[in-house]
């Protein structure tokens, strides 16, 4: 893709990207995800001044650039910048690109060179449309002039456009791509399963995330869960405080219920959650007829219950314990003294930050709709009111997030038997992961004393990270309290006898090590699968066999470079030598231990190979990768690798 010369610049650069990339389904180059490989050529002074264009970038990636990009004012650092936004852009869709890119420097003097560029990669699609809107954002801005000016609405433009592309790729839910993101940070690898379903961890290590459902929740829980009427059941015969409610077929039942409960009353759907169809505190028949069409658009099984004035509390618990508290305020405006409340919506409207905060929560912008009219009728307020300074006016009925509820930390202030509440009634259930919704007054008096709902228990909670950034980290620490990595030995070359020994020598029946090579895979001494269409697919299936302990790879440098590799982490590399097929090319060799050295450990030679096929002793040493030399004779030879698995 050729950015367009530009007759005006403030800084004349023009840079070109492959019109072809090569995308590897392995991981290279120290970049820890499936990569796209390429070269960008750029023409350019030595120095630019990047700050205009970091702030005008920032106006559309909200995401913060590295520092150690924004101190640098290179040509190079231009080609930093482009990769760091074309990832962030993907991310901020939930496309969950979270590695780094590497370029690498191949030609670069005082007018610019030639980078080879390797990029992290979910999709290819995903990866050039987001490129190609950075590279016309970048454009736009470096080239403006005050003739041309960049235009705000262009780049706004632009950006739906992006999303629309980036909409097949993205991830359904927001605690996906966030345990995703805490993996990457704490360097637990992750694989997609199924559609919607990740794996955490290699082999025996790893465990499956369905959003917050977890490989151990149990079915006969989250489907009770689902059904508000089975719930409260459960609740009730526990003595816990579950509402009171009736099954509603039609409208003039959910009156006839209504009138029978006595107002104010809730109608909501039997078999949703995240407050999807709910609507609360309803004074008349009215709005009991109006509630019920409303929650009949996404339920045909509607309950009417007893509303129950207080707090609306999220409080999720995980294996017993819990571990976070939210108080959920509805969407609202807070007075001021001086507007009135169309004016304070008008503002609120018009922060980007609010606009920003409900596209990512999954709703639109507050509006003086027939919910929020209502709730102003039924306080005597109109949207020509003007609250005092610091009055909550609320203008929606229901506090979740999903529909622009503000969520307050509130963990210190427990009473212990609302904690012990939420934990009972996660236990009810036999919930490992719940989140419970708690109506009370005050969430610091036992509801004991004060009464409380359980309006819900959610087996599948959002967990949020606005308030509690760290909790996606905390809860993958709790399922994968050991290791995450399984050890890996990566064969390269003529060593089928040597993987086939070091697999059956060292496996046990409770923990057998896996092998993985042209003629199939093997657990232990046991062949439970045949030959797969390369030795890249089979050492992916090797991965996600949830049974072995440790893995042994057998390759070739071709398949390394065509590929990239299957395991992010390399324990020991072990360089065989080539067999019965001939001579390695030099040059494939050298492009093999670019792509392989960033992500070994260790590295051993067998005998004496030529000098051609070694790494580079400058690239040994960059790399920090310790070698040794061992004789294929060796009688430890077996012990050494399987030492530097270990290590």
């Amino acid at each position: 893709m050729q950015a367009p010369a530009a007759t005006h610049t403030l800084s004349p650069v023009r840079w070109s990207f492959p019109s072809r990339w090569r995308a590897l389904p392995g991981v290279a180059h120290g970049v820890c995800q499936p990569v796209m490989i390429g070269e960008w050529h750029c023409k350019a002074g030595a120095t630019h001044d990047f700050a205009p264009l970091d702030k005008a970038m920032a106006q559309s990636i909200p995401e913060p650039l590295p520092v150690g990009i924004t101190q640098l004012h290179d040509t190079g650092s231009l080609l930093q910048r482009m990769l760091f936004w074309v990832g962030a852009a993907q991310r901020q869709f939930k496309v969950p690109v979270f590695a780094s890119a590497k370029v690498i420097p191949v030609t670069v003097d005082s007018e610019g060179g030639l980078w080879l560029v390797v990029m992290p990669c979910v999709a290819p699609q995903a990866n050039l449309a987001a490129l190609t809107w950075v590279s016309q954002q970048v454009h736009r801005v470096l080239h403006a002039s005050d003739a041309t000016p960049a235009r705000a609405a262009d780049a706004a433009q632009d950006m739906a456009a992006l999303a629309g592309a980036l909409q097949a790729f993205a991830l359904r839910d927001f605690n996906t791509v966030r345990f995703l993101a805490a993996a990457h940070a704490r360097d637990i690898p992750t694989r997609p399963v199924v559609p919607g379903i990740h794996a955490f961890g290699q082999g025996r290590h790893c465990r499956w995330l369905e959003s917050s459902y977890t490989d151990q929740t149990p079915v006969v829980g989250s489907r009770i869960a689902r059904d508000k009427v089975r719930t409260a059941q459960v609740l009730h015969q526990l003595g816990l405080p579950a509402p009171v409610h009736a099954r509603a077929p039609s409208q003039e039942a959910a009156v006839q219920i209504a009138r029978k409960l006595g107002y104010p009353v809730v109608v909501k759907p039997a078999d949703r959650d995240q407050g999807i169809g709910v609507s609360a505190d309803l004074r008349d028949d009215a709005a009991v007829q109006q509630a019920f069409v409303h929650a009949s658009t996404f339920s045909k099984d509607i309950l009417v219950e007893k509303h129950v004035h207080g707090q609306d509390y999220r409080l999720t618990v995980l294996n017993g314990r819990l571990i976070k508290t939210v108080l959920r305020r509805p969407a609202g405006i807070l007075g001021d003294g001086r507007q009135t409340i169309a004016g304070l919506i008008a503002q609120l409207r018009d922060d980007p930050a609010h606009a920003r905060a409900g596209a990512e929560r999954g709703h639109g912008l507050l509006e003086l709709d027939a919910e929020a009219q209502g709730l102003l009728a039924q306080e005597g307020l109109s949207e020509a009111t003007i609250p005092a300074e610091g009055a909550f006016i609320a203008l929606r009925r229901r506090a979740n997030v999903s529909a622009g509820g503000t969520p307050v930390l509130v963990d210190e202030q427990v009473h212990p038997d609302n904690q012990r509440l939420a934990e009972r009634c996660a236990r009810a259930l036999g919930l490992d992961l719940a989140g419970i919704d708690l109506i009370i007054d005050d969430i610091g008096q036992s509801w004991l004393q004060t009464g409380a709902l359980v309006c819900e228990v959610n087996a599948q909670p959002q967990l949020g990270a606005g308030l509690t950034p760290g909790i996606y980290a905390d809860v993958l620490r709790q399922l994968l309290p050991g290791p995450s990595r399984i050890p890996v030995a990566l064969i390269v070359g003529d060593g089928q006898s040597l993987a086939t020994e070091l697999v059956a020598q060292h496996s046990r029946d409770t923990a057998p090590w896996g092998l993985a090579d042209g003629r199939g895979l093997w657990q232990g001494r046991e062949r439970f699968a045949p030959a797969q269409g390369s030795e890249f697919d089979a050492a992916r299936m090797l991965e996600a066999n949830r049974d072995i302990t440790a893995a042994v790879v057998l390759t070739t440098p071709a398949q390394i470079v065509l590929t990239g590799l299957a395991f992010n982490h390399i324990d020991v590399l072990v360089l065989a030598g080539p067999g019965e097929d001939g001579p390695w090319q030099d040059a494939e060799m050298q492009a093999m231990w670019a792509m392989t050295l960033p992500h070994v450990a260790h590295l051993v030679l067998l005998g004496k190979p030529a000098e051609a096929w070694l790494a580079p002793a400058d690239t040994l040493a960059a790399a920090r990768v310790p070698y040794q030399h061992v004789d294929t004779s060796d009688p430890a030879l077996l012990e050494t690798i399987a030492a530097l698995m270990q290590a």
